[in-house]
């Protein structure tokens, strides 16, 4: 369970995060939307103890973040960016890097180690992948390889900033169907996301925040249709009851 209770942050004297408190359960799956700028990548560094509050406390499984050891804390953490350096090596050698937290002095992978890369690759499809240089892969088809990186690490939790940005259609909804799955199996999911009838679709939990507030933490059912999605966004969410719609949820003004 991860839990945040008034977690404050600034930079350079302006308000970044303000008084955030919220809790996170075990085997859930929350989508933080905002428009840009509003704080949510900031509060997911913040949980992936990236970035460190100025005053409240984040806390995992009731100890504060602080209070983990490093490598004890990326054996249960996953946090996937949205932008990252692209290494000209085989997909299989950035999918062996989330194995890190597990290696010993000499920095070799065991059989572990190696049947849990095998099982990630497994888990996010990406056997016809392991073998190309990541330069060469389509846009999606880095992605997946990046969330099996992941998903080698074999956290409890995944902490994910926009992972289908810049994608088309096409892939966004594969790499949510693949993080859908992850969730099914047991995963806690933390999501930043910027398609709102992409979040109210897989999450059952949404979070709203502006300018580096929490405004509302509900399922989507719950805020649907509600006034503060068009105060915040300028549109609202409405069911869509046609059984042919890409999503359930559609923008309406």
């Amino acid at each position: 369970m991860i839990e945040l209770e008034h977690v404050s942050l600034s930079f350079a004297g302006k308000p970044a995060i303000s008084e955030v408190s919220a809790v996170f359960p075990r085997g859930s799956f929350t989508c933080l939307i905002g428009a840009n700028g509003c704080g949510k990548t900031t509060l997911l560094k913040l949980i992936a103890h990236l970035l460190k509050p100025e005053s409240g406390k984040v806390r995992f499984d009731g100890r504060a973040l602080d209070d983990w050891p490093r490598l004890a804390l990326a054996r249960r953490l996953a946090y996937l960016p949205q932008t990252r350096p692209l290494p000209a090596l085989p997909a299989y050698m950035l999918v062996e890097h989330g194995r890190f937290p597990y290696l010993g002095f000499a920095k070799r992978l065991t059989a572990a180690d190696h049947a849990a890369v095998a099982r990630a690759i497994g888990a996010t499809q990406s056997e016809a992948l392991a073998e190309a240089e990541l330069p060469v892969l389509s846009g999606g088809e880095r992605q997946r390889v990046f969330l099996a990186a992941a998903v080698a690490q074999e956290t409890d939790c995944l902490l994910l900033d926009e992972p289908t940005t810049y994608l088309d259609t096409h892939y966004q909804i594969e790499i949510m169907e693949l993080v859908r799955q992850l969730h099914q199996s047991g995963k806690t999911v933390l999501m930043v996301a910027h398609d709102l009838p992409q979040a109210f679709t897989y999450a059952d939990t949404v979070c709203i925040m502006q300018e580096g507030r929490l405004l509302a933490a509900a399922a989507p059912q719950a805020l649907c249709g509600s006034e503060l999605l068009r105060e915040v966004f300028g549109y609202t969410l409405r069911r869509s009851t046609d059984a042919g719609a890409l999503y359930p949820y559609y923008l309406s003004r």
